[in-house]
C-alpha cells in the first residue's frame, strides 16, 4: 500500500484514559498523566468522545496537544457531514465506530477488506473501536492497522 494511501486511515479507540488498561496495554507502573502519550506512539488517532458530556478548556486542549504528535486539523479541508457508519456516503471520508465487541479475527479481516478499496480510492477513513474495561480496543485497532496494510 502506498505511504499516501497509509495516512489516509486513522484508527483508535474511543478515549484513552483507562486505567484498567494496566498492565495489558499501558505498563503496570505508567502514570495516568502520561497514558496519552504512550497512547500515542502505537495508534494513530482517538476518538475525543467527552466533549458529548461538556467542552473541555483551551488549558486542556493544550496539554493534550502537547503529548501527541503534531495535530493535522490545521491543514484540514472542510469537507461535508457524513452519518456515522455510512460506508457509502458521498463524501471523501468516512466516520466509522465499532461498537460491539468481541471481534474475532475474521471479523477484523472482514472490515479490513472493506476498508482496504476505501483508501486505496483516497476515502480517508477515521475508524474507532468503544473501550471496554479489559484492554481489548487497542488489541482490535492495532490489528485492523496491520491487516489493512497487508
Amino acid at each position: 500500500m502506498a505511504s499516501d494511501n497509509v495516512e489516509r486511515l486513522s484508527v483508535g479507540t474511543s478515549g484513552w484514559s483507562y486505567p484498567s488498561w494496566r498492565p495489558g496495554f499501558y505498563p503496570a507502573g505508567l502514570a495516568p498523566e502520561e497514558f496519552l502519550s504512550f497512547y500515542a506512539e502505537r495508534l494513530p488517532s482517538v476518538e475525543l468522545n467527552s466533549t458529548g458530556y461538556r467542552l473541555p478548556s483551551e488549558e486542556q486542549f493544550g496539554r493534550w496537544a502537547a503529548q501527541v504528535p503534531e495535530p493535522s486539523w490545521d491543514d484540514a479541508d472542510v469537507a461535508p457531514a457524513v452519518r456515522v457508519n455510512d460506508w457509502e456516503a458521498e463524501a471523501p471520508f468516512r466516520y466509522l465506530r465499532f461498537r460491539e465487541p468481541p471481534y474475532t479475527d475474521t471479523e477484523l479481516q472482514a472490515l479490513a477488506g472493506r476498508i482496504r478499496p476505501l483508501v486505496a480510492t483516497g476515502v480517508e477513513v477515521f475508524a474507532y473501536f468503544r473501550h471496554e474495561d479489559e484492554p481489548d480496543a487497542p488489541v482490535y485497532a492495532n490489528r485492523l492497522l496491520q491487516l489493512v496494510h497487508a
